[in-house]
C-alpha cells in the first residue's frame, strides 16, 4: 500500500519518506459532516436553553468530539499521502486561524459583559477562568476550582463551556506529534491504526474507572474524554 521515494529507485535523491497510498475516493467540502456538525450544535444550545430533549446535549458534544477526530486525522492522513510527511507549521497555523480569532472575540465579550453584571469579588475568580479558556486549559482549570460541571443551583462562571474546546485543542497540539513518531517508527496505515485504538480502549478504562468516583472528573477530563475523538480518528484511517 505504500510507495517509497526516489531513494530506493536507485535516484540521487535522499528523501526517502513513505508515503501514505491515496484515499479510496477524493476528499474535499462534505455537506453531510457540516449538517452534523451544525446538528451537534443545535443540540447542545437546545439543552443549555432547556428545550432540547433530555440528554441532547451530551450527545451533541460526544458527535462533535467524534467528527472533530475524523476531520483532523483526514487532514494528517492527505498530508502523508500528498508529501510523505505532516507539515505542522501548516497544521497549527491553520488551526489557530480557524479558532483563536474567534475564542478571542468571544473571551473578551464575555469579560466585558460579566464586569457590568458580577460583584469584583466574582470578578477576580473570572480573571482565572478567562485565562484558563484563552490558553486551552480550561477543563482542567475548572476541575481545579471544583466546579460541578451539573450542579443546577449557584453561581456558574460565563466561561464553563470553553472545556470541551480545549479538549479539543489539546488533541490538536498532541495527536499529530503522536502519529509523526507512529510514522517513523512503523509506516503502516494498520500500526498507525492499532495505536490509536489501543489509546481509544485506555481513554474508554479511565472514563469507566473515574466515574465511580468523580463524575466531574471523568467528564471533565481530556484522558477520561478523548476515546471519542479518537473514535473519529479510527473511522478515518478505517474508510481511508
Amino acid at each position: 500500500m505504500q510507495t517509497l521515494g526516489d531513494s530506493r529507485r536507485g535516484s540521487t535523491s535522499t528523501d526517502a519518506r513513505v508515503r501514505l497510498a491515496p484515499s479510496a475516493s477524493s476528499w474535499g467540502q462534505r455537506n453531510h459532516l457540516d449538517g452534523l456538525r451544525t446538528v451537534a450544535v443545535y443540540l447542545v444550545v437546545a439543552y443549555h436553553a432547556g428545550i432540547g430533549v433530555v440528554g441532547s446535549g451530551f450527545i451533541g458534544v460526544d458527535l462533535f468530539f467524534t467528527l472533530s477526530g475524523y476531520l483532523v486525522t483526514m487532514v494528517l492522513l492527505h498530508d502523508l499521502s500528498d508529501h510523505g510527511h505532516i507539515r505542522l507549521a501548516r497544521f497549527y497555523g491553520r488551526r489557530a486561524r480557524r479558532l483563536i480569532p474567534a475564542a478571542t472575540l468571544a473571551v473578551i465579550g464575555t469579560s466585558l459583559g460579566a464586569m457590568l453584571v458580577s460583584t469584583p469579588f466574582d470578578r477576580s475568580t473570572l480573571v482565572g477562568d478567562a485565562t484558563a479558556s484563552s490558553l486551552w486549559y480550561a477543563n482542567w482549570h475548572f476541575l481545579h476550582e471544583a466546579n460541578d460541571y451539573f450542579a443546577t443551583e449557584g453561581p456558574e462562571s460565563p466561561f464553563i463551556h470553553f472545556w470541551s474546546l480545549s479538549i479539543e485543542e489539546q488533541f490538536y497540539v498532541g495527536f499529530p506529534l503522536v502519529v509523526i513518531v507512529v510514522w517513523r517508527l512503523a509506516p503502516r496505515i494498520g500500526a498507525l491504526l492499532g495505536v490509536v485504538t489501543a489509546a481509544l480502549l485506555l481513554s474508554v478504562a479511565a472514563q469507566v474507572r473515574l466515574a465511580g468516583g468523580d463524575v466531574n472528573r471523568a467528564y471533565l477530563g481530556t484522558d477520561a474524554r478523548a476515546y471519542q475523538i479518537l473514535a473519529g480518528s479510527a473511522l478515518a484511517i478505517v474508510f481511508w
